[in-house]
This record gives structure tokens, sequence and C-alpha cells, in this order.
């Protein structure tokens, strides 16, 4: 990846870390802040998914960052609307299949959060390098 690239790559993670909470976080608040068209974001983005992916994922990691918190007794329903998953069967979904698991596991056993630069034991490859994007 040229020097370019990568200096636009991580400003991008930094500013979707910055606003993982903000309800308002898609491409186009993306675009502005960078600078580039939309099709330069996406192929910036294209080998880490795409860029919505990118965010969804992220907002998921932080997600069960909450959850394997023990002073976090918020209802897990309320973090995921925190993290714009107004669904809360979606956000399940979702988060099982980034997971393996359900939010409510992860909780009662207090799982720790997936380090971002190692794949968690049992799942699919992609789930790696969606995690190690994200960080």
């Amino acid at each position: 990846m040229p020097a370019i690239q990568a200096t636009q790559i991580e400003r991008a993670k930094q500013f979707i870390r910055d606003n993982l909470l903000q309800p308002r976080l898609d491409t186009r608040e993306l675009c502005r802040y960078l600078g580039m068209s939309r099709s330069s974001l996406y192929r910036l983005f294209e080998p880490l998914g795409g860029v919505a992916r990118y965010i969804r994922s992220a907002r998921l990691l932080d997600a069960h960052r909450a959850l394997s918190t023990a002073s976090d007794t918020r209802p897990v329903y309320a973090i995921a609307r925190e993290r714009g998953f107004d669904d809360p069967s979606e956000f399940s979904r979702a988060f099982k299949h980034q997971f393996g698991y359900s939010p409510s596991e992860a909780r009662s056993e207090w799982v720790p959060a997936p380090h971002p630069h190692k794949a968690q034991a049992g799942a699919a490859s992609n789930l790696a390098e969606v995690i190690r994007a994200v960080s």
C-alpha cells in the first residue's frame, strides 16, 4: 500500500474510532472529513471489506468490550442502541455472526473482547481479518 493510502486509511480509522458512537457516522461524514470522493473512499476500504462493514465491525467490537466490562450493567439493548443498532434482534444476529456467541453469553460469562490483532479460536478466517482491520 502506498504511503499516501496508508496515511489516509489511518486517518479514516482514527476518525471512525473517535466518532464510533455518533449515529450520523457514515460514508458521507468520512468523505467530508478526509476530503475525498465516495468512490475513492470505497477503493481505500476495499481491502478491509468495505466502509460500512468496517464501521459495523468496529461498533460490534466496541459493544463487546462494553458487554465484557463487569462495571457496565446497562441492558444489552442500551449498549446496542448507543452504537447505532436500533433493532435488538439485528444487533444480536450481527453480534453472534461476528463472535460466535450471543451478547447475553458475552455478558454472563464476561468473555473478554477479542484482541484486534489475533484471530478468535474457531472463528471464520474473515472474522480475524475484520477484527484486525478494525484496530
